[in-house]
């Protein structure tokens, strides 16, 4: 865990990402979380290359005071994340996607208010990113896991 500073912690809507990059931040000191998804949705006059841009300026001006950088952010293929890897080439870059089951994302899904639901978008994000985020980012399966057991093996996969 001693090597890192900045962990990209992605996965579909509704994996949980959120949660447990907030709850990551909590158990490691010295940690900011930076939510790209969220970041590309509420800023609708930007496009979300745009919004990523802006959210990695951010970030390198976190890990420039030492800080490490959780972010969150829905990456649906390989080249999305090496856009990632390559926007921080000087910094010590991780990723970890967490990929609940399908059922359980849908689940997790239909208890948000009507407003805030994704719907249909779940099992498209899901089956985008099932087997092609592997080669640069360990996958979790977190289906039956809480949020505190999801940062326990997100803390040990960082080592």
């Amino acid at each position: 865990m001693e090597d890192w500073q900045v962990l990209i912690l992605s996965g579909p809507i509704g994996s949980g990402k959120a949660s447990v990059g907030q709850k990551l931040c909590q158990a490691v000191p010295g940690s900011q979380f930076v939510q790209v998804y969220r970041s590309r949705t509420a800023m609708l006059s930007l496009s979300g290359d745009t919004a990523r841009d802006a959210a990695l300026e951010a970030v390198r001006g976190l890990v420039e005071t030492g800080q490490r950088v959780v972010i969150d952010d829905v990456i649906e293929t390989p080249v999305e994340l090496a856009g990632f890897f390559d926007a921080l080439p000087d910094m010590r870059t991780v990723a970890v996607t967490l990929m609940p089951s399908l059922e359980e994302m849908e689940r997790r899904d239909a208890i948000k208010p009507v407003g805030q639901q994704a719907g249909p978008r779940v099992a498209e994000l899901y089956h985008a990113m099932a087997s092609k985020l592997a080669e640069r980012s360990t996958v979790l399966d977190t289906t039956d896991e809480t949020v505190e057991d999801t940062v326990q093996r997100v803390l040990a996969a960082l080592g």
